[in-house]
């Protein structure tokens, strides 16, 4: 996937630079914390070496402001809902029908039948799980935060450096009507409990509301 090349430094962003008029083209490395610089390499061959000198005089000067317009080789809508679509496959594997007929997953089929409009549901989506990074594709019930207790389905999008994206999917029988307008006031990123789900056996689906219900009344 296109944004997990760009986060893990594997595809550099096609960036267009303008200083006071004068333009060059170059290749970025998005930041991957808040006290990482910004790397701008420029494409030589791309740019104007006349231009490329009036952008430097400009930036000695530092008279003139910088804009940058940025291609990142993606569009997040279709992104998050590509990401929506391997969690909810991932229950289905783990809970055949009895997940798919089960009111809470109303909202997201809605979603990924939908694709151009954005609702709620996507705001169940963390890009990368902070470290220590889970081995593999699995899935997972969050136990704290309560307010946003829910099944999380672990998505490993690259191996090498470790990217896991996590999707929530409401508790059985909730239908998700207000579920997804939880994670909008409460923060992902904070601390979060996680018990991995019984074991998977290829030949049998596990029960979905006896699984939600085994392992809340032993962590909640």
């Amino acid at each position: 996937m296109q944004r997990v090349l760009v986060e893990a430094h594997k595809r550099p962003v096609k960036t267009r630079i303008e200083v006071g008029g004068a333009v060059q083209r170059a290749e970025m490395l998005v930041p991957t914390t808040d006290e990482e610089a910004i790397h701008l390499e420029v494409i030589e061959k791309q740019s104007d070496p006349r231009q490329a000198a009036e952008a430097q005089r400009h930036l000695s000067e530092a008279q003139k402001s910088i804009n940058l317009q940025m291609n990142f080789g993606y569009k997040p809508l279709r992104s998050a809902v590509a990401v929506l679509r391997a969690g909810y496959l991932k229950m289905f594997q783990t809970f055949g029908y009895s997940y798919v007929l089960d009111p809470s997953a109303t909202g997201i089929r809605a979603q990924l039948e939908n694709e151009a409009e954005k609702t709620p549901v996507l705001s169940g989506i963390m890009w990368k799980v902070p470290d220590p990074v889970p081995i593999g594709t699995s899935v997972a019930i969050m136990t704290k935060p309560v307010p946003i207790a829910s099944f999380v389905v672990l998505l490993e999008l690259s191996k090498q450096p470790a990217h896991v994206a996590a999707v929530a999917f409401p508790p059985p029988g909730t239908g998700g009507r207000d579920f997804y307008s939880k994670f909008q006031s409460n923060d992902w990123a904070g601390p979060k409990k996680m018990t991995p789900v019984i074991p998977e056996d290829p030949a049998l689906f596990l029960p979905l509301v006896g699984c939600w219900e085994e392992i809340r009344s032993r962590h909640f």
